[in-house]
């Protein structure tokens, strides 16, 4: 048996920014209580309101009745769209300008 002896070369590793909103039942069901498969989706914990370490895709084994849950309780967030961003981002009232002030020196 041949095993491996070579250093372990280190990751590259890269850090992104996902914008995640609260789920509701179109994100994950298409109707009828058809999933809509590939769909991630990431579960706010609510004792600590954090989540996973990880995201989620909903598959066939994903159960539907979980979903349905955790949407309800607010625990469930999908990513949102590049409309939603931009939409929430002008929404947010920015500060009026404050003047400059100049101290005599």
């Amino acid at each position: 048996m041949k095993t491996h002896n070579s250093k372990l070369k280190p990751m590259n590793l890269e850090e992104t920014k996902i914008t995640l909103r609260p789920a509701k039942m179109w994100d994950v069901f298409r109707g009828k209580g058809q999933k809509r498969m590939g769909q991630p989706f990431w579960v706010k914990s609510q004792q600590t309101g954090r989540f996973d370490n990880r995201g989620y895709i909903v598959e066939h084994s994903t159960n539907a009745k979980e979903l349905e849950k955790w949407i309800e309780l607010g625990m469930l967030y999908v990513p949102a769209s590049d409309l939603e961003i931009q939409k929430e981002t002008k929404a947010v009232p920015q500060p009026a300008p404050q003047p400059e002030l100049h101290l005599n020196q």
